[in-house]
């Protein structure tokens, strides 16, 4: 049963993300999402690849990463950057609140990914919310 409320969030996860238009005044919030989940791909277990992507192609130490991001994504439609930092989150399916067991365990990845897109206007249920929690009695 939890996988397969797992299943039936990713889907409304990923439904919010087509429909969602970012507003100018939202821009900032999606610009900061795709600066944090762009750090995490760079400092996390994609490290070693972007790295050597990152230095061969615009490495300059005084000019940091995050600054670069900014500048790539800064002139492109709010659409694409929200696209871009949805993908880089790598949400999906199997992304939950429960290990193995069935037992709750915390998942900041998500839990991050859920205050995004609540300061986009994502609406949650309370048995979404449960869920969440590990409230959720099956």
């Amino acid at each position: 049963k939890l996988n397969e409320l797992s299943e039936i969030f990713y889907k409304k996860r990923k439904e919010f993300i087509k429909v969602c238009s970012p507003t100018k005044e939202q821009f900032d919030i999606v610009a900061n999402y795709l600066i944090a989940v762009s750090g995490s791909c760079y400092y996390g277990n994609q490290y070693q690849e972007i790295n050597d992507i990152f230095e061969n192609a615009f490495y300059d130490p005084s000019y940091p990463l995050e600054v670069h991001i900014e500048d790539a994504f800064k002139n492109q439609p709010f659409k694409k950057v929200l696209l871009i930092s949805y993908i880089l989150t790598k949400d999906g399916v199997s992304e939950n609140y429960h290990d193995y067991k069935g037992e709750y365990t915390e998942n900041e990845d998500l839990d991050k990914l859920y205050e995004f897109l609540i300061e986009l206007g994502y609406e949650m249920g309370s048995d979404e919310d449960d869920w969440r929690n590990g409230k959720y009695e099956i």
